[in-house]
């Protein structure tokens, strides 16, 4: 009963911060012309809002990212958010594309926001808006070693740990795959870390007209495209190792049941209407499952194509 009208306060609060972050970006925007032309002087600069304050004052969230780029934002929260949709749409375009810049595959091209410019985005499947900002930019350079030495250091260690996470989910599956129950070969002190009954959950979720994000499970941590496909290429009662998005978290996944069944959804998709509906998808999910079911085909037909020499 109360959920309309929490959506629409959330939405005015929303909207209240965007102008106001937006206020400030025309403020500072004019005073840096003025000092640019002689008419006004550095220090004479606009105070900068308190957002966190204001925030708590509102009853929102605060955060900050520290630096980050187009690629390590997705491993944010606000990395999985996208840009408001427009008419059909129920979303624009992925965050790290509106605040870097991307180019698009009609040819044309999203420059990046600008400094203190407000951005607005959703993240439908976890029910979150943002308003966000940058406060400072830096230009792509090569830094000396003595600069980055901890974030190196951290980069080697953080691949090590990958690979050591990686062999020790595919020792657990492994031991399922020998017949062992996956509750019986958790490591101890790890129970914690062990899920049951999740879902159910979908590879894709439609999010408008045509339009698809990839499925979520709460439980999980920032599950993405290579989860699900580990996910749903598994048989049930047999395990696998999903990696999560950004390769921080490998889960050992045993799925219990598929619905529909994968009979019923062949015969679906075998009805020229479901394909030509699946042709009109508005990205990459269209190309991904036209080519996935004739990978599907050849891989169960033994169908190979092989090029021989012109002599």
């Amino acid at each position: 009963m109360v959920s309309e009208t929490a959506r629409q306060k959330l939405d005015q609060t929303i909207t209240e911060m965007n102008a106001l972050m937006r206020d400030y970006f025309s403020e500072l925007a004019v005073h840096e012309s003025n000092v640019a032309v002689g008419v006004s002087k550095a220090e004479e600069a606009p105070t900068r809002p308190d957002l966190k304050a204001i925030a708590e004052e509102k009853g929102l969230g605060y955060g900050t990212t520290g630096l980050v780029n187009r690629v390590s934002v997705s491993e944010e929260p606000i990395g999985e958010s996208y840009g408001l949709g427009q008419s059909l749409q129920q979303r624009g375009a992925p965050y790290y594309a509106m605040m870097f810049g991307a180019a698009m595959q009609d040819g044309s091209s999203i420059p990046p926001q600008p400094v203190f410019a407000p951005l607005r985005s959703v993240d439908l499947e976890n029910a979150k808006s943002y308003v966000s900002w940058k406060t400072k930019d830096i230009e792509a350079y090569t830094p000396e070693l003595d600069e980055v030495r901890e974030e190196v250091i951290l980069a080697i260690r953080t691949d090590e740990a990958r690979r050591l996470a990686q062999t020790a989910a595919e020792k657990i599956a492994e031991a399922v795959g020998q017949g062992k129950k996956l509750t019986e070969v958790v490591p101890e002190g790890k129970k914690d870390n062990l899920h049951t009954g999740l879902g159910p959950f979908s590879w894709l979720n439609m999010v408008g007209m045509m339009q698809t994000s990839i499925g979520n499970v709460p439980e999980l941590n920032s599950v993405g495209e290579e989860f699900m496909q580990t996910v749903f290429r598994t048989e049930v009662g047999g395990a696998n190792v999903a990696p999560n998005a950004p390769h921080s978290v490998y889960y050992v996944v045993q799925p219990t049941e598929f619905q529909p069944e994968t009979e019923q959804l062949q015969e679906q998709f075998s009805q020229p209407q479901q394909r030509f509906m699946a042709q009109l998808i508005g990205d990459d999910g269209a190309t991904n499952i036209v080519r996935g079911f004739f990978e599907t085909i050849n891989e169960r037909t033994g169908f190979e194509i092989k090029l021989g020499e012109d002599r």
